[in-house]
């Protein structure tokens, strides 16, 4: 080794930065994400001897024009530039590479004559080695945990989960199918198990932006599974922003995990109000199992999630320049990742599982139009429930359709409630006989309305019956006064 300075006209072939931050947590009634470990810090700068792009015949020449007998030593290094550290108070850099304000360049110096591999010049040029620049650090965690994640256990396909967001008049005609079925469907039908997982990111404004052109990734998320299972029993529908999509599961026998991933965050149009951090948004992931049996006998379900986001929590910046001190353009790779290991308590999930019970009352002799629609509006908005509906056409030409969506506070949850107001017109003979025997007959408009009525709580589902029963028989008392029929 050589206390001389050669230096070499070579171009690394980029910067990369990686951080890692482990988490750990828990799904239960007492629900909790905490940080574990310590976090990673990384950077690399790979620089391959290819005699072409990175390391070429210039830089050999640079060499032997600074010292003619070069490779005559044994061990030999040239300086290919420096690199610059910025923005790192939130890392342990200074103290490693003793950093600080009027010193925050580090040069960055290859070997390009060793005694075992590197042993002539023609091999520095031949693509067969690279010289990878390393350096591990300790990023600080993040002043808040970044991570929200729930998860939710329904044992049908509940409505609340699949069509709530947005306004009625924004659900596509698929959307209206699957709404009108659900509500419709009575006792006896199909039911599968569904998990709800909902994820959002909480990103400070170091790492975070408004309309963000590179958003967080889902990279995967995974779950042990109890048993092998078909790809035809389990199915993971992806809802966002009104539209709904299958994703591929893959089911991997020997980890014994399901997993999925590659699902892009929705980035948030401002920061959260009062806050310096943007809000990100997953996509509603809805998992479901069509034969749930083994999930019962069930205490816990693991499963991991990772996240990726194309920036750094610690805000690090590193610089390129060449060995004439000229900035080097190349790419700079930045990536955080955020590792969590979850535990679902499935007793505490279906506790807390949503109730959903059905209602089927018919009116012979109401007409359905919006005046009645208003009625029934008015009804639960004297209930204490918020309500707005919508009409559509579904096939049958002859049957008016209306569906009514409602909403009220119970306790801590939501209780929620959806109509599908079916009607049919026809006309009716009405006689009236005056005294002295003379007989008048009239036809008169009727109609014959039928209401099919859905409820969703979470938990214990005393106050839903109770509410519905309710609302059933305020309906009666008031469409009692509008049949047409005597």
């Amino acid at each position: 080794m050589t206390n001389e300075i050669f230096f070499a006209r070579v171009n690394p072939q980029y910067i990369k930065i990686t951080e890692n931050y482990n988490y750990q947590a828990d799904i239960s009634a007492n629900q909790y994400i905490e940080g574990y470990g310590s976090p990673i810090g990384k950077y690399e700068i790979p620089i391959p001897y290819d005699g072409e792009k990175y390391f070429t015949l210039q830089a050999i020449k640079d060499i032997e024009k600074q010292k003619k007998n070069a490779w005559e030593q044994n061990q030999l290094e040239a300086r290919i530039g420096y690199i610059s550290i910025t923005n790192y108070s939130a890392t342990d850099l200074d103290k490693q590479l003793s950093l600080f304000l009027q010193n925050n360049v580090i040069p960055l110096d290859i070997p390009v004559k060793n005694e075992t591999k590197l042993s002539s010049p023609e091999v520095l040029t031949n693509d067969n080695f690279i010289c990878n620049i390393k350096q591990d650090y300790t990023p600080s965690w993040p002043d808040s945990i970044p991570l929200q994640l729930t998860v939710s256990i329904f044992d049908e396909d509940i409505l609340s989960e699949l069509q709530m967001s947005g306004e009625l008049e924004n659900l596509s005609d698929d959307q209206m199918k699957r709404v009108v079925d659900s509500v419709a469907q009575q006792v006896g039908f199909k039911r599968s198990l569904i998990f709800s997982f909902n994820l959002i990111l909480a990103l400070p404004s170091v790492i975070g932006c408004a309309n963000d052109k590179e958003p967080p990734i889902l990279t995967r998320m995974s779950i042990e599974w109890p048993v092998a299972t078909s790809h035809r029993l389990v199915k993971l529908i992806i809802s966002e922003n009104s539209k709904d999509s299958d994703k591929p599961i893959i089911y991997d026998p020997e980890r014994g995990v399901i997993e999925w991933g590659d699902i892009p965050f929705l980035a948030p149009n401002k920061k959260s109000e009062g806050t310096d951090l943007f809000t990100y948004q997953a996509p509603q992931m809805l998992l479901f199992i069509e034969q749930p049996g083994e999930l019962y006998q069930q205490e816990f379900l693991k499963g991991e999630i990772e996240v990726k986001i194309p920036r750094l929590f610690s805000g690090l910046k590193i610089d390129n320049f060449l060995a004439n001190g000229q900035k080097n353009n190349i790419e700079i790779k930045r990536e955080t990742t955020l590792y969590t290991n979850m535990n679902i308590a499935l007793e505490d999930c279906f506790e807390r599982k949503t109730f959903s019970p059905y209602q089927h009352i018919q009116f012979e002799g109401v007409i359905l139009n919006d005046m009645r629609m208003n009625d029934i509006k008015t009804l639960l908005e004297d209930q204490g429930f918020v309500a707005d509906y919508r009409q559509f056409k579904l096939g049958d030409q002859g049957i008016e359709r209306y569906i009514l969506r409602s909403y009220t506070t119970k306790e801590l949850d939501t209780l929620r409630l959806w109509m599908l107001v079916e009607g049919t017109r026809s006309k009716t003979t009405r006689r009236k006989q005056i005294p002295g025997g003379q007989t008048y007959t009239t036809e008169v408009d009727t109609g014959y309305m039928t209401i099919y009525m859905r409820g969703e709580l979470r938990g214990y589902s005393t106050d839903l019956v109770h509410s519905m029963n309710e609302i059933q028989k305020q309906l009666k008392e008031r469409f009692r006064h509008v049949s047409t029929i005597d």
